[in-house]
């Protein structure tokens, strides 16, 4: 559902005054402005936006694309020369292991 004019309040806007909520359809604009070049298009706005979203899907979605596989690994390292940390591989605790 779109806005209205503000003015007849039965057509609906196609025109806005920029940073208002002051939404103006065609006859109405060049009745009460003569240029409607000053005023925002909806139109145009509602392009903006749609491209707006559009990027942030997609930036989105390849974000979510680069995290997946990603994952934190843990690696000890066992001196095996050193006496103290010669260990069999079937001693080895489960949380140790890799």
């Amino acid at each position: 559902m779109g806005k209205t004019c503000i003015i007849c309040e039965e057509k609906e806007a196609e025109f806005k005054i920029k940073d208002t909520s002051d939404f103006y359809c065609n006859g109405c604009a060049q009745e009460s402005f003569g240029d409607v070049e000053l005023l925002v298009s909806l139109e145009d706005e509602a392009q903006k936006l749609k491209q707006y979203l559009k990027e942030r899907i997609i930036n989105t979605s390849i974000d979510d694309v680069n995290n997946v596989g990603s994952a934190q690994i843990n690696v000890k390292i066992i001196n095996v020369d050193d006496d103290e940390n010669k260990k069999n591989v079937d001693d080895v605790d489960e949380s140790e292991r890799v």
